[in-house]
């Protein structure tokens, strides 16, 4: 089992696979957190959950698209789209507000819901 940590590179892949795992499932805590804190509806905390595995019933239709246009045009498209996407949210984002006062009013917001330790 510890044979794989001979090789330098699994030696490095390995921590990092793992801390990869762990930053997916703190940010799934989180924003579910963030959705029931700001919603306080369970309803919409299920559909947030829901629509992360929504991935996965869309895998098989790019599976064939894969098959049928080449794995190469599928991967440019997707990274295409993926771009696009994320510039036109980012744009948005920076027009309506400023990326360092919108973390600083999240901390903020997250600050004020915690329960308070009394000592």
């Amino acid at each position: 089992m510890l044979a794989v940590f001979r090789v330098r590179s699994f030696r490095f892949q390995i921590p990092a696979d793992l801390l990869t795992s762990w930053a997916f499932e703190m940010e799934t805590i989180i924003l579910g957190w963030y959705v029931m804190v700001h919603t306080g509806s369970v309803l919409l905390l299920t559909a947030f959950a829901s629509l992360q595995f929504l991935g996965t019933l869309a895998a098989p239709m790019f599976g064939v698209l894969g098959d049928r246009l080449g794995a190469r045009i599928m991967l440019c498209v997707m990274r295409v789209t993926i771009t696009r996407v994320s510039q036109k949210h980012s744009h948005r984002k920076m027009r309506a507000e400023s990326t360092v006062r919108w973390i600083r009013n999240y901390l903020h917001a997250a600050t004020l819901s915690l329960p308070s330790v009394s000592a």
